[in-house]
């Protein structure tokens, strides 16, 4: 078993700690992939979730 699950303020602080790097990351990656592929990523992200990929 992971080390985490043993004790549940670590694990809440790690799944806080890593949101909030996860939500200033992502934008920032996301206008570099659009700046570098320009309208293909722009379609890429409709048809892909940003966290979990979207089922047709």
């Amino acid at each position: 078993m992971p080390l985490l699950l043993h004790n549940l303020v670590a694990g809440a602080v790690f799944l806080v700690v890593f949101g909030s790097f996860y939500l200033a990351r992502v934008p920032i990656e996301e206008a570099h992939m659009t700046e570098r592929f320009g309208d293909e990523y722009l379609e890429y992200m409709e048809e892909t979730g940003r966290l979990f990929p979207r089922l047709k």
